[in-house]
């Protein structure tokens, strides 16, 4: 017994909604990273005064072991937050080099 027209639409119709669903999906993906990596991009601007007043006190009390793990601290971030840049980059980059 062949399959008839009606049923084989509705699994044709099944499949494009799936595929559809998916595409969607792989585009919010895409945005979100590039979302992050916007927001990566403002947050030095946006911690630059405290950052630096933080390096300052730092400088200034050397023998102040709070002030000392928070640059410490401060370090820790900073490389995190570098690590995390380069890596949304080239997630956004390996994206872009896939998008026909």
């Amino acid at each position: 017994m062949t399959t008839p027209y009606t049923t084989a639409k509705t699994v044709l119709d099944e499949i494009a909604q799936r595929v559809s669903k998916l595409s969607k999906h792989l585009t919010q993906g895409y945005n979100m990273i590039a979302n992050a990596r916007a927001e990566l991009g403002n947050l030095p601007s946006q911690y630059a005064g405290a950052i630096a007043e933080i390096d300052s006190q730092v400088a200034a009390n050397p023998a102040n072991d709070a002030w000392v793990a928070a640059g410490a601290e401060k370090a820790l971030l900073v490389a995190e937050f570098q690590a995390l840049r380069a890596q949304a980059q080239a997630q956004q980059e390996a994206l872009e080099a896939l998008t026909p």
